[in-house]
């Protein structure tokens, strides 16, 4: 992670891209299509007005610093008025048909389409599954309709398959997670229209081939398993999903950047003897495969798109460095679906992968000479992402944990050997399930390792220090966190000179 002090910086050049975009969407969600319509035209003049003035002023101009500045500050605005002219489209997909009239007078209504996700038990005798609606029924009038929305109901939900064509009839209500759906439809009746598709009935064979597979291990490493192959957190004990909370690993259970690492460097290891194209094709498969699998959650996307970034320049002979590509990344999916602005799954997933790569290097230099170079790199990452994320982490949970850092320290390295052996295991589990078992085991012992040093590490002392929620908490914990970067990154300069 050292580098000498005149090496180069992150190139930030694309940063305040995203960052214009992502802010722009943020607020843009929460208005109403006519309003961002409007505002979107006003960017787009914006865009036209300031950017010949960049060209007439640029002839004129003699210094490159000067007009590199302008021009990045011209695409911030270029990608603003991109996010807010996508979230105009996305808000009347929305309002379509009078669905959030619908929502706001809570009407009964049947909707038809396509279930994306497995069922998920919220408690006793309810589950959800999020549908991909295409019409929309009211009072006998149907309207076509292309919104995500939670349906929640009984056992005629909780036995519904990922890609089964379904009608729904029952109340509209606010979705939980606005985010992710566009409204809640609590079913009173569903009614099958057509099973899953080839590949959703392969990817439900291969993942209900690695939970038959795990049924054998202790339950805390068949949840964690499960967890962290495919995202999937029901079988997690609730005990150990609190102690994870508190020590800031639920991470390993949330598919993210680390697991789309693990894929993207096994197939690149796999693939290293073959020409780059087909190289990259191989890579590109496996990664899609892997999304497909686990399913298009926030961080997930995030992750598989900032892999595919990077594929993209090794196949053009330009391997992309980490912060355009997490920059590049961030900006296309919020200009692909706005709402995940305000996902904290997706604000934590960036963070965390923009600190491990800009912050942990800086942190690394800075520490005292007498540790080791291996050992200041390994502590680094989780102090880098400890430090990024728990402003935001406390509008979650208005408390600071204590041992996260040695606790993620001590439980990351089980991550890969899991999350490996998970796949295979997933994989072979349909065709050979005896050998699946045995390779589950594998899995299972890191598994193991992980829950055992959650449940250590929360049960100490002073694991979890109160803190002040909300917006007042996130200031007071962020002001001094900067500080703390600032000093950090001084020390680091001094050391390298």
């Amino acid at each position: 992670m050292r580098r000498s002090g005149n090496a180069p910086g992150p190139d930030l050049r694309l940063v305040p891209a995203a960052v214009a975009a992502w802010g722009a969407a943020a607020v843009a969600v929460a208005g109403n299509p006519q309003s961002v319509r409007t505002a979107t035209v006003i960017a787009a003049v914006l865009v036209i007005l300031t950017g010949a003035w960049i060209v007439t002023t640029g002839r004129r101009r003699a210094r490159v610093r000067a007009g590199t500045v302008l021009a990045t500050a011209w695409l911030a605005l270029v990608a603003a008025a991109v996010a807010l002219a996508s979230t105009a489209a996305g808000l009347t997909v929305r309002h379509a048909g009078g669905l959030q009239d619908l929502v706001t007078d809570a009407s009964v209504v049947s909707m038809t389409g396509v279930v994306r996700t497995e069922p998920s038990v919220v408690d006793r005798g309810t589950a959800t599954v999020a549908l991909a609606a295409d019409t929309l029924t009211h009072r006998g009038r149907t309207t076509r309709s292309h919104v995500t929305v939670e349906v929640r109901g009984g056992t005629d939900v909780a036995h519904l398959d990922p890609g089964a064509r379904v009608q729904v009839s029952g109340q509209l209500s606010a979705p939980w997670r606005p985010y992710d759906h566009a409204a809640r439809l609590t079913a009173s009746t569903v009614q099958p229209l057509g099973p899953a598709g080839p590949v959703d009935r392969v990817v439900l064979t291969v993942r209900t081939g690695l939970r038959e597979a795990t049924d054998g291990l202790h339950p805390d490493a068949r949840a964690l398993v499960v967890g962290a192959t495919l995202g999937d957190t029901r079988t997690v004990p609730p005990d150990l999903a609190e102690a994870m909370r508190t020590v800031s690993l639920t991470h390993v259970t949330a598919v993210s950047g680390a697991h789309l690492a693990v894929v993207t460097a096994t197939a690149m290891a796999l693939t290293s003897w073959l020409r780059t194209p087909v190289r990259v094709v191989l890579c590109a498969s496996a990664l899609t495969g892997f999304v497909v699998l686990v399913g298009p959650q926030p961080s997930v996307l995030r992750a598989g798109s900032m892999a595919a970034v990077m594929l993209v320049g090794l196949l053009v002979g330009r391997p992309s460095k980490a912060v355009p590509a997490l920059a590049t990344a961030a900006l296309v999916l919020v200009v692909v679906d706005p709402w995940m602005s305000r996902s904290f799954g997706f604000v934590l997933s960036v963070l965390a992968t923009a600190s491990i790569v800009m912050l942990a290097p800086v942190l690394s230099r800075a520490a005292p000479s007498v540790v080791p170079g291996p050992l200041r790199d390994v502590l680094a990452v989780p102090v880098a992402a400890q430090l990024a994320c728990q402003p935001v982490l406390v509008l979650l949970q208005p408390a600071l944990g204590l041992y996260a850092v040695p606790a993620n320290v001590l439980a990351v390295p089980a991550l890969l050997p899991t999350t490996l052996l998970g796949l295979v295991t997933a994989l072979v589990a349909p065709w050979a399930p005896g050998a699946a078992a045995v390779i589950a085991h594998g899995a299972g012992a890191g598994a193991w390792w992980i829950a055992t040093v959650a449940r250590f590490f929360a049960g100490l002392p002073g694991a979890l220090i109160p803190w002040p929620g909300g917006a007042v908490g996130a200031a007071l914990l962020a002001l001094p966190t900067v500080m703390l970067v600032g000093w950090v990154t001084e020390c680091a300069h001094r050391r390298d000179r």
